[in-house]
């Protein structure tokens, strides 16, 4: 799980006063530009299209479970998504994700995710004695999508 692994150690290292590094922010856009989630949010947004040629979806609560590394990173993610037809069957879309690196007590145990659980609820005692610094994080980035 590359992606856990880098958001976790800038939490560990450097904390809430610098932003996501190259690499870790280039993992995000490729996960999560072959997410089916967010392939998910773009099908919807061109079907519900009022003209046709562009949509516009934000939310405040993305979940991403398509690959262990995602759902284990990114949870609640903040997002915006637009799209612009090019072509018949191309769409130029932009996608803008944010949220805080934190991590949150997790009550119920999941018996598929159990060692998911543990090493989460772990971070979360770490967090609070201050061992691991919340932090935001951004990105943005564009691509042609084709249907």
């Amino acid at each position: 799980m590359p992606l856990l692994s880098f958001l976790s150690n800038k939490s560990l290292i450097t904390g809430a006063n610098s932003k996501i590094d190259k690499k870790t922010e280039q993992m995000i856009i490729t996960q999560t530009k072959n997410s089916k989630e967010l392939k998910d949010k773009i099908s919807t947004g061109i079907k519900n299209s009022n003209d046709g040629n562009s949509f516009y979806d934000t939310g405040t609560n993305l979940i991403f479970e398509s690959t262990l590394d995602l759902h284990a990173s990114l949870h609640g993610t903040n997002y915006t998504i637009t799209g612009d037809r090019i072509s018949d069957n191309s769409w130029n879309i932009n996608v803008s994700l944010s949220d805080t690196y934190d991590f949150e007590l997790l009550k119920k145990e999941y018996a598929d995710e159990f060692l998911l659980t543990i090493v989460n609820n772990g971070a979360y005692v770490y967090q609070k004695l201050g061992f691991l610094v919340p932090y935001k994080w951004d990105v943005s980035y564009s691509f042609v999508y084709e249907e």
